[in-house]
């Protein structure tokens, strides 16, 4: 067993802490016997452990702010409401999709039904193989296929102790999460919820030559605690620092804001730090797999929500901590909700 001193791995340490993490990694086993191998810790305990050390739950740490954040907003409560109900309604998307749709559960996505992809990232438009063995492993797989515990793992070992005993079944398919129908933006009518757009056939996300909603190529990270995040997506594209256009910051070196400078409008450069999630938020809503018909610009969604009323096709919880008090909705005495959607206000309004 190689051996860590405790100041290097852990910090110094009291004695009274030291006790705390043996018993937690080596159940059963007193502190003074010698281990080689460590069973699985005790998460009571590694919570003493954590305590012991001075360290608290996230609730307690000071979420980092953008030190330039004043200019922008000059209200942080308006914004964060209005940022609740952007990442809920059903009209941001071009079809009925929200952000809130692939994070709807634990901030992440527990849908089964369509959700899978056949690789798309690799070249691979065919479902349920895997292009570098020859083999169809998992023959029903499909557009619109309905996911159960049993295709898990993906990967299966006849060893599972054993990364280099036999592989029984294998896929490059990813179940990942579903977002928009491939469409062209047209527009969009004030009185209804989804834009006007001309389908296009799918070559890959179609039930005999019927359009399914296309997956996307990674499925859905959670957003819980996410604002601790150096940076966003799984790859980390949505970067640090936020260029106030697109989420790849000083990657992206002509991105430009525009500032109103005593009535003249004159290009300037963001680099706005601590704010990945900012980066994260200019992606979905324009991508043509997850919110959007291919075509739709930022100004298309503004100038559709702008005068709209937030979440005019949801009921919204008259207790909601945010979006409570402009409710539109009543609450029963039997706890079920009923009455109008939406809030009583428009974007306009809010922003």
């Amino acid at each position: 067993m190689k051996k860590i001193g405790w100041r290097g791995r852990f910090g110094a340490l009291s004695l009274p802490a030291m006790a705390i993490l043996f018993v937690a990694w080596f159940p059963g086993v007193s502190p003074l016997v010698s281990v080689c191998s460590a069973e699985v810790p005790d998460p009571v305990m590694v919570r003493l452990l954590a305590t012991a050390a001075g360290m608290d739950p996230l609730g307690f740490a000071v979420v980092p702010q953008p030190p330039t954040l004043s200019s922008f907003v000059r209200q942080p409560s308006a914004a964060v409401l209005l940022g609740k109900a952007l990442f809920w309604d059903m009209q941001v998307g071009s079809d009925g999709q929200a952000c809130a749709s692939c994070h709807f559960l634990a901030g992440a996505d527990n849908r089964a039904k369509n959700q899978l992809q056949p690789g798309l990232n690799g070249g691979d438009g065919a479902f349920g193989n895997n292009p570098f063995t020859g083999f169809i492993d998992f023959p029903g797989f499909g557009p619109n296929y309905t996911l159960t515990a049993n295709d898990f793992p993906l990967h299966l070992l006849s060893d599972t102790t054993n990364t280099n005993s036999v592989v029984l079944r294998d896929t490059n398919d990813v179940v990942s999460s579903q977002g928009v129908f491939n469409a062209n933006f047209l527009g969009s009518d004030p009185l209804r919820m989804h834009d006007t757009g001309s389908p296009v056939p799918d070559p890959v996300f179609h039930v005999s030559g019927v359009n399914t909603r296309r997956v996307e190529p990674r499925n859905t990270p959670t957003v819980i605690n996410s604002v601790f995040n150096f940076a966003n997506f799984w790859d980390g594209r949505a970067n640090f620092f936020f260029n106030g256009v697109n989420p790849f910051g000083p990657l992206d070196e002509i991105s430009r804001i525009y500032e109103n400078n005593a009535g003249v409008i004159v290009p300037q450069t963001l680099r706005m730090p601590f704010a990945s999630l900012a980066s994260l938020a200019t992606g979905p809503p324009l991508s043509e797999f997850e919110m959007s018909f291919a075509g739709r610009s930022f100004p298309d969604t503004g100038r559709k929500l702008i005068p709209r009323q937030p979440l005019a096709f949801q009921k919204v919880h008259p207790q909601d901590s945010v979006l409570g008090l402009l409710s539109r909705a009543t609450l029963n005495p039997d706890g079920t909700v009923s009455g109008n959607p939406g809030l009583n206000t428009t974007y306009r309004s809010l922003i």
